[in-house]
């Protein structure tokens, strides 16, 4: 099940799905190679969400994505950079925020 179509990221799905919990997988696609930049292996209702893509004069410069955390009822944020190829990733959990363009 793909969840996100974004130029770059195309996949963002549920990879298995069992009884007790969900794998999802964020692949970055690279000349028709899929290469994995995170992976999440939820038993407790944690998920992966497409938050938005930001672009500096119509060149996207990174995607931001949210992390939701279930036992913390938080989210952490993972940016990709698309000029390094790098991901990052918030070290704390976040409660009713979103990351705001201008504060990137």
């Amino acid at each position: 099940m793909t969840i996100v179509g974004s130029a770059g990221f195309a996949d963002l799905g549920i990879l298995e799905k069992t009884e007790f919990e969900i794998l999802y997988r964020l692949c970055f696609n690279q000349q028709g190679k899929k290469n994995v930049v995170f992976e999440l292996k939820a038993v407790d209702d944690s998920n992966i969400d497409f938050v938005q893509s930001y672009a500096i004069n119509g060149v996207k410069k990174f995607d931001c994505f949210a992390v939701y955390d279930n036992v913390a009822d938080g989210n952490r944020f993972l940016f990709f950079d698309y000029e390094s190829q790098i991901a990052y990733i918030t070290p704390t959990c976040f409660s009713g925020f979103y990351p705001i363009y201008s504060s990137v």
